[in-house]
């Protein structure tokens, strides 16, 4: 028996609620991005961060969360900083999750989702976290992986995903240009695409909603956050975020909950700044983005967030206007100067991309942005172990 859905799918072009069953990753009248609401009345739920994101399971978008695809991810610490970082800055560990990243939370909704709909396999585009943590969630619940890799990904970056039965093939062209023929293939192909860009799976998008509801939970005592800073890749963590806060003010949670709205901060490799060029010159949509010319190919330690044009972009600048945010961008050398001050003050190892948080708060420290007295969130998104 199919439970009923506790959410609905609204196209953001037409605005015609689509069916939930057959699936489509977009709107089947215009093709138009699909977002989702939910039928939410509860406020209970927010005050305390639960030991799994499945305690916010009434408010993701699958039938039934108590069978749910879980490795027990969400729940993660926010830990008060011990150095001296020019604010008051807490991190939320990340790292902790299944796979070591933050992206087991979209994972875990994206192959729930894809296992309620009866797909037996499924297919995601990614040169790290995003294809580990696909493997390893389709492994959990018996589906069939094909991971599809850009030329040149390392050996060391595959391996785990076909430890876990991912079957793995050589993208075409760059990413950009592989992303749209498997997101085209998606749509006139039975395939279940996990891709972390809501235009490609509307249903993983919700998972990162859950690091808002916890970080709001977990600081609420200390007044809550002023600022969350996060590393940009695709975009779509720092979207799921903003629409967290946006839900628990619109319930009026968020007065439990230290009261405030924090503005976001969005932190990406130097060459790949779409997001600070992007507020400075007043741009919005993707066509505006692709203009920039921003080349795929320039190589960056930073690699997990190296997206020319990021595909949830329009989301994520949204955000970033809406909560009054900013974006910086960070030399490697920052990010590795970061990632050290991470492990041998903080005791918290993570990859580089990691690092380009806290060089994010940093930077923003040294202009003044951030002030001496203001309560600081940092995503500590990937482990270093990995």
């Amino acid at each position: 028996m199919i439970a009923s859905p506790t959410f609905d799918l609204t196209c953001d072009d037409c605005h015609q609620v689509a069916p939930a069953r057959p699936y489509s990753p977009r709107c089947p009248h215009c093709d138009g991005a699909l977002a989702i609401t939910y039928r939410d009345t509860a406020t209970d739920r927010y005050r305390h961060a639960p030991r799994s994101m499945w305690g916010y399971g009434d408010v993701l978008p699958v039938d039934d969360p108590a069978h749910a695809v879980t490795l027990d991810e969400g729940g993660t610490p926010l830990i008060p900083a011990r150095g001296e970082w020019g604010c008051h800055l807490w991190i939320k560990d990340e790292t902790r999750n299944p796979t070591g990243s933050h992206k087991d939370r979209a994972l875990s909704v994206a192959i729930t989702r894809g296992r309620e709909l009866g797909f037996d396999a499924c297919v995601i585009l990614s040169a790290g976290s995003t294809g580990l943590s696909t493997a390893a969630y389709a492994a959990r619940a018996g589906m069939k992986c094909a991971l599809v890799a850009p030329k040149g990904t390392p050996d060391a970056r595959l391996l785990p995903a076909a430890l876990f039965g991912a079957r793995i093939h050589e993208a075409p062209g760059t990413f950009d240009d592989a992303l749209h023929l498997i997101d085209r293939l998606a749509t006139e192909h039975p395939l279940y695409f996990t891709s972390t860009y809501r235009r490609g799976n509307p249903f993983q998008a919700e998972g990162a909603r859950t690091l808002g509801f916890e970080i709001a939970a977990q600081i609420a005592d200390a007044g809550g956050a002023d600022w969350i800073v996060i590393p940009v890749g695709g975009g779509g963590t720092l979207a799921g975020i903003w629409r967290a806060y946006e839900q628990l003010h619109a319930l009026g949670a968020l007065d439990r909950l230290g009261g405030r709205l924090p503005r976001l901060v969005a932190v990406q490799p130097d060459a790949y700044n779409a997001f600070e060029i992007a507020l400075a010159q007043g741009l919005h949509t993707m066509e505006d983005l692709y203009a920039l010319g921003i080349s795929e190919e320039t190589p960056t330690l930073q690699a997990k967030l190296q997206h020319g044009v990021p595909p949830d972009a329009v989301d994520a600048l949204a955000a970033l206007r809406a909560s009054g945010g900013v974006a910086v961008s960070i030399s490697d050398a920052e990010a590795l100067v970061a990632q050290r001050q991470l492990a041998s003050i903080e005791g918290l190892y993570g990859e580089p991309s990691t690092g380009t948080g806290l060089a994010g708060v940093a930077k923003l420290v040294a202009q003044g942005t951030i002030a001496p007295t203001d309560r600081v969130v940092v995503l500590a998104c990937g482990g270093g172990f990995r």
